[in-house]
């Protein structure tokens, strides 16, 4: 099953990218991560994780 959903941090190229910018950024991928270990932990068969791939 694929969602289709998106993340994307959108920032202007010409100006030097703000401390606040990369925090976000940082912080939108631990969010992701863990979402998929813990979907991952529930649904093993769909090897989100590399820890399933040798299992599969």
């Amino acid at each position: 099953m694929t969602t289709g959903r998106q993340c994307h941090l959108v920032r202007l190229r010409d100006k030097p990218v703000r401390d606040i910018v990369m925090q976000v950024r940082d912080w939108m991928i631990v969010e992701l991560n863990a979402d998929i270990v813990a979907v991952d932990k529930l649904y093993p068969d769909l090897g989100l994780q590399p820890e399933s791939w040798a299992q599969i």
